[in-house]
């Protein structure tokens, strides 16, 4: 689907679409909530102030994520206590 084809669709103008991707501040907040619906993209909104430690919270867990599911050791034994052993489990 185009760009074009996507402002079609969801009755907007392709300029409305190119302003939402680069974060425009001319699109109202309805239009883009609408896009957003439409399109089944979720919106998550935070306020200015806490908006980069939010954004640095979100990109660590992301990258822990992704070091866990390809078996990266270090995440894995970092996210894991260090609980020892009963005496019956030897």
């Amino acid at each position: 689907m185009t760009l074009v084809d996507a402002a079609l669709t969801l009755g907007v103008s392709k300029q409305t679409l190119t302003d939402l991707e680069t974060a425009k501040a001319s699109v109202g907040l309805a239009t883009a909530l609408r896009v957003a619906k439409e399109l089944g993209v979720a919106v998550f909104a935070v306020p200015s102030p806490e908006r980069e430690p939010v954004r640095r919270l979100i990109l660590s867990s992301r990258k822990a994520a992704s070091d866990v599911e390809a078996g990266s050791s270090s995440t894995a034994c970092a996210a894991t206590p260090n609980v020892p052993k009963r005496a019956e489990e030897g």
